[in-house]
């Protein structure tokens, strides 16, 4: 049952994609873009030095702030 659903969703995800391609040329292409983007940073083995979380994450856009205590 879990091998049709899986190969369902994919065949679904597939007619999405080639329907937004075609609808939306430039739309999906940024998807894409941002897609593999998301996938290269979840590969990357973070570089964070003990003591320095707050600024690597500064460094990634989330704006965070250790607290000083």
């Amino acid at each position: 049952m879990t091998t049709v659903t899986n190969e369902q969703s994919t065949e679904n995800m597939e007619h999405v994609r080639g329907l937004l391609k075609r609808k939306q040329p430039g739309f999906s292409a940024t998807l894409e873009l941002a897609a593999d983007m998301v996938r290269q940073e979840l590969q990357e083995k973070p570089r964070v030095i003990p003591g320095r979380l707050s600024a690597y994450l500064r460094r990634k856009g989330h704006g965070i702030r250790a607290r000083r205590t």
